[in-house]
């Protein structure tokens, strides 16, 4: 039985997925769905939405969509941008997909920022436990040679 749009909107709530449609030649950007992961971030041109995104990341992405077309359909990006009233970049992850004849990307969005900080808090108690180990490993060696 297919979804009704508003199952899909519900699922996308519940999910707190955002859609989007870019039209590839204007920059023209709608977004709708889950309004948590567009906090007051620009929603109508992507000129407008660069100047939130991170320089590092803002050149990937125009590159990224630069390569879009019919043998290239495919759009898969993580990126950080600057989220109105919030001191830290946040993370998004989108996936996109050209319409087949048009130059319209059709996509999903998700702020990973919280995952992002998980994997980091991650590294960082990786990282502590193999110095501490490394350094047990030194002990017993010197201890052994004395």
């Amino acid at each position: 039985m297919p979804m009704t749009h508003e199952q899909i909107r519900l699922a996308c709530e519940v999910g707190r997925i955002g859609t989007w449609i870019l039209d590839l030649d204007t920059g023209h950007v709608e977004f709708q769905g889950d309004t948590n992961i567009l906090r007051g971030v620009p929603r109508d041109s992507m000129d407008e939405r660069y100047a939130t995104i991170h320089p590092d990341d803002g050149a990937v992405m125009k590159s990224k969509l630069a390569s879009i077309d019919e043998q290239h359909p495919d759009y898969d990006m993580e990126y950080r941008a600057i989220v109105p009233g919030q001191p830290d970049w946040h993370w998004f992850h989108v996936k996109g997909k050209l319409c087949p004849g048009t130059r319209l990307l059709y996509g999903v969005g998700l702020d990973v920022t919280e995952q992002k900080s998980r994997e980091e808090f991650y590294r960082h108690q990786l990282a502590t436990i193999l110095a501490f180990r490394n350094s047990l490993r030194e002990l017993t060696d010197n201890l052994k040679t004395s």
